[in-house]
C-alpha cells in the first residue's frame, strides 16, 4: 500500500466513503479507526461484504470522546470488501490494516506417532502443524479409555517431542490422539516395563 507521495504506508485517509476490495477474499481483517482531529471522534458505519456482494455484517461505530478503536472481522467464507460510510461529514483515518487467511490448525500433512522408549515410557511426536499452535495430545489405552493428556504447543517450525512416563504394560497396545485435530496412531515398539 502506498501512502502520501508514495510513501509506503499501512494508513488509509479519506474525506468521503472508502472501500477496501481484496482480489482474494480474507478470511479475517481488522484495523484500526482514529479520529485525525482529536475533537470530533469516530462516527462510521462498517459494511463487510462476500464474493457475491452480499453484506454479511454492518456496524456502526459511534464515540464522540473515541480518538480510536479497533475494528475486526472474521468469515470463513470469506470478506471480499469492506465498505465504510462516514456518518455527520466525518471520516476517521484507517491504521493498521491487516488481513488474510485464518490459520489452519490440524494442515494435511500434519501427523502425531508414538513409539515406547524404556520400556513403559512413551514417546510422543507432532510435525507439520500449524506453528506455536497447541494441541491437546492424549494416551488411550485398549478399553478406549483416555489415561493421560497433556497440552502441547508445536514450536515456529510445527513440531514437538515430548515422553510421558510410567505406562501399565498390562493394558498395552496404547493409543496417542491429537484430540483437537481427531487424529488417533497406535504406539510402536513394545511395551517391557
Amino acid at each position: 500500500m502506498r501512502g502520501t507521495e508514495d510513501h509506503p504506508s499501512r494508513c488509509i485517509r479519506s474525506d468521503t466513503s472508502l472501500a477496501i476490495t481484496y482480489p482474494t477474499p480474507a478470511q479475517v481483517a481488522g484495523f484500526e479507526l482514529r479520529e485525525e482531529r482529536r475533537d470530533t471522534g469516530i462516527f462510521v458505519r462498517v459494511r463487510i461484504l462476500d464474493a457475491g456482494g452480499f453484506t454479511v455484517d454492518s456496524r456502526e461505530f459511534q464515540d464522540a470522546s473515541a480518538e480510536s478503536m479497533f475494528v475486526g472481522y472474521q468469515f470463513t467464507e470469506g470478506i471480499a470488501e469492506i465498505r465504510l460510510e462516514g456518518l455527520f461529514s466525518t471520516f476517521p483515518t484507517i491504521d493498521d490494516h491487516c488481513f488474510g487467511a485464518e490459520a489452519d490448525p490440524c494442515p494435511e500433512g500434519a501427523k502425531i506417532k508414538g513409539a515406547y522408549r524404556d520400556g513403559d515410557d512413551i514417546k510422543i511426536k507432532l510435525k507439520d502443524y500449524a506453528p506455536n499452535e497447541t494441541y491437546l495430545v492424549q494416551v488411550i489405552d485398549v478399553f478406549g479409555d483416555v489415561i493421560s493428556q497433556i497440552a502441547v504447543t508445536v514450536n515456529s517450525e510445527g513440531k514437538a517431542v515430548i515422553t510421558l512416563f510410567d505406562f501399565n504394560c498390562d493394558f498395552a497396545r496404547h493409543r496417542v490422539r491429537n484430540d483437537d485435530c481427531g487424529q488417533e496412531k497406535a504406539v510402536k515398539k513394545d511395551c517391557t516395563g
